[in-house]
């Protein structure tokens, strides 16, 4: 493992600073790697391509013992870039959360925007920074016709300074057309290989995309946050998730267990995502450990899914 000050320079801090996400070389060997997309199609058998929709994939969330992925949360890379991003020496593991979009060539490319989380200036640019910090493990390549991430760079600081003098937080995810008139830059695909780590932070202006090619897509989400101040987030699943910390403890090393806490029930300062409505795409609501896609091309039937509790209320977006 390279010193702390190599897994990840000052110039790709600068890009990420500007952009809200950069690529980084990731420190999983071809092994790792391969070990860890057979689990995913372990977890997440592929439905059948005739039934499949046009945003077809799966999620699983904060559930996961197996050694592959305990190694994976050991690694002290993760740990070594979120303290140079976060700005300070201690940085706890939030969460964890996989990720499959199925081919789906028999659909025509689309994609969709909106933010999970806002910030102000002063969260972003503070010491530490008052944020998680995330990264997408991508087990497989990416490319154009295989669902990539989509997103506007800059976009988190174009909304964090409306926020600076407008502070209104949400906990709910906000889509492209409702955040208002803002100079943001052309959307553009994040385009990777296998191996590669992205850092970047979900305030950004970003989306799913549908996967038109032949082969599946696999990524991971990890999350970090400062040790002494942890973002709140889908609280909902918070007795949840610190169920799945405490039995993460005991599966690290010794000399990695600092990186999970339990968090208590009022930690935090930001609410993430609440829950997600888009007439398009349907309504993506947390089930426990896992999220599922509740599809619907009818907004009124999306709402009234969340009324009557056929879904849970509290979800992430995912991409």
């Amino acid at each position: 493992m390279p010193a702390t000050h190599d897994v990840i320079t000052d110039q790709q801090i600068e890009q990420f600073d500007r952009d809200g996400a950069v690529n980084l070389t990731g420190p999983l060997n071809p092994a790792q790697l391969s070990a860890l997309a057979a689990l995913f199609d372990r977890l997440m058998p592929a439905p059948p391509m005739d039934q499949r929709k046009p945003y077809e994939r799966q999620v699983l969330a904060n559930d996961f013992l197996q050694p592959a992925v305990v190694r994976l949360i050991a690694d002290p890379f993760f740990e070594r870039v979120a303290q140079r991003v976060l700005r300070t020496d201690r940085v706890v593991f939030h969460s964890i959360f996989l990720n499959q979009a199925y081919a789906t060539p028999q659909h025509a490319f689309d994609h969709w925007q909106h933010v999970d989380i806002k910030y102000r200036l002063d969260d972003l640019d503070g010491t530490p920074r008052r944020m998680l910090c995330s990264f997408m493990v991508w087990l497989t390549d990416v490319t154009l016709d295989r669902a990539p991430f989509m997103y506007r760079p800059g976009s988190h600081r174009v909304i964090a300074r409306r926020m600076q003098d407008d502070p209104q937080y949400t906990d709910n995810p906000v889509r492209l057309e409702d955040l208002g008139d803002l100079p943001l830059a052309d959307v553009q695909p994040l385009l990777v290989r296998a191996g590669d780590v992205t850092v970047n932070t979900s305030a950004l202006v970003h989306g799913a995309s549908v996967n038109t090619g032949k082969h599946d897509r696999k990524v991971i989400f990890l999350h970090y946050h400062p040790a002494d101040y942890e973002v709140r987030a889908n609280m909902n699943i918070n007795e949840m998730r610190n169920a799945y910390r405490r039995k993460l403890r005991e599966q690290l090393p010794a000399d990695r267990r600092h990186l999970v806490v339990e968090a208590s029930a009022s930690a935090g300062f930001l609410p993430l995502n609440s829950r997600c409505e888009d007439e398009a795409h349907g309504v993506f609501e947390v089930h426990v450990h896992r999220f599922d896609l509740v599809a619907t091309d009818d907004h009124g039937k999306a709402a009234d899914l969340v009324a009557h509790r056929q879904v849970h209320r509290h979800a992430i977006v995912v991409v």
